[in-house]
């Protein structure tokens, strides 16, 4: 807690990754797991990264480019896209 908030209130955190290994899997049984992950790729694709499904492939999904720690009421938040980061520029 930071000592010059006085209305700070500690919570547990946990790890929270930004794309989910499931959203990268392409599971062989079952055509709507298929369809997901390639279309995840294609997006990745048309957002300039077209390497980025590669790169989290497999364990490297758990690299530290793609998480990051959240407080457990933003996590849930985060992973049901209720919560998302927006470009600013300084």
């Amino acid at each position: 807690m930071v000592p010059s908030d006085p209305d700070a209130v500690p919570g547990n955190t946990e790890c929270a990754h930004i794309l989910s290994e499931f959203t990268n899997m392409i599971v062989e049984d079952g055509f709507a797991n298929r369809h997901n992950a390639a279309t995840m790729s294609a997006i990745m694709c048309q957002f300039g990264y077209p390497t980025l499904p590669a790169e989290l492939n497999g364990p490297k999904v758990h690299r530290l480019e793609n998480v990051m720690t959240m407080e457990l009421f933003w996590q849930g938040l985060f992973e049901s896209l209720q919560l998302w980061f927006v470009e600013t520029v300084s």
